[in-house]
């Protein structure tokens, strides 16, 4: 499978090992998918597939309907077909195992805590956390993009997302060329006058390949931000929640897509009708970001 390092990262942890209790010499805090981890995909059967599912059903729905997924992506990826498979959609319904769509949790910044948020971010400028915070807030960048990402195991650094580098900002044009994000594109960000304000700073003095932000983890200041604000629980991706929150009421819908830099697959008016260019998104950026900083278009 072509994975990106932190989905290839999260799919080996579920057929791993986990500890021995020292006692009793049980295994526990196994991956989910540990059972099968040296078996043959053409020996996998319903009944394990099954037993899996139900074992991490009891502990967790989310983690068995998420281990579910890896699975079937896996075999489906190796064209492996399991006789009576739950996993398949010709298997009769009672035995079945029903993978339901993901929905989403949206907690954005209250509307009427917004200013407060801002107003108490914006007394930390100059500290880089909040300053890439406020980044976050006014483009709607996924967190991973600004601040990077990265896990040690085994003793080594497993990078994911080396976060905003200088070579990435263009000032003149006024934009962050993000590569091979998330969705395995590559992204522009148009940078409202406040963000280019805010980036332009931290890049003076910078190699190509340094940084912007020299910060994995806004942690203790994000937490004085939100308790100045008198806000719970607002993390780096829950700016973003905020950005698109603000920006589905003041863009259009396909707007909104570009900006977040969600793929369009399947949405026939946006792929093959509408035209939304540099221009119209550099507009809709500055919209946005008046609105959070001023609470005005």
């Amino acid at each position: 499978l072509p994975l990106k390092e932190r989905t290839k990262t999260d799919y080996l942890a579920m057929v791993e090992a986990g500890r021995t209790n020292k006692t009793t010499g049980n295994p526990f805090a196994n991956g989910p998918l540990h059972p099968l981890a040296e078996v043959s995909l053409a020996k996998i059967t319903a009944g394990q597939i099954r037993g899996i599912y139900e074992t991490e059903e009891a502990k967790s729905k989310r983690v068995a309907v998420y281990a579910m997924q890896v699975l079937r992506a896996v075999l489906n990826w190796h064209g492996v077909e399991i006789e009576n498979s739950p996993l398949s959609t010709d298997t009769a319904g009672k035995e079945r195992i029903r993978i339901g769509k993901t929905t989403g949790n949206p907690m954005p910044i209250p509307k009427d805590k917004l200013g407060a948020w801002w107003g108490a971010a914006k007394a930390m400028a100059g500290n880089v956390g909040a300053d890439a915070c406020r980044v976050i807030l006014l483009t709607g960048c996924r967190p991973g993009e600004i601040f990077g990402s990265q896990t040690y195991k085994n003793g080594k650094t497993i990078v994911f997302a080396t976060g905003l580098l200088v070579e990435q900002v263009d000032v003149r044009r006024k934009q962050l060329n993000l590569i091979d994000t998330k969705n395995r594109t590559n992204h522009t960000v148009h940078l409202s006058k406040q963000a280019l304000e805010i980036v332009r700073s931290y890049c003076k003095g910078k190699a190509p390949t340094d940084k912007v932000f020299d910060v994995l983890d806004p942690g203790k200041t994000l937490e004085a931000i939100n308790a100045a604000a008198e806000v719970d629980g607002i993390t780096p991706h829950k700016l973003r929640h905020t950005f698109a929150s603000v920006a589905a009421k003041l863009c259009s819908v396909f707007e909104l897509k570009a900006m977040m830099n969600h793929a369009a697959s399947g949405d026939v008016t946006a792929d093959h009708y509408v035209d939304v260019d540099g221009t119209d998104l550099a507009v809709a950026w500055q919209r946005v970001a008046d609105f959070i900083v001023d609470g005005k278009v």
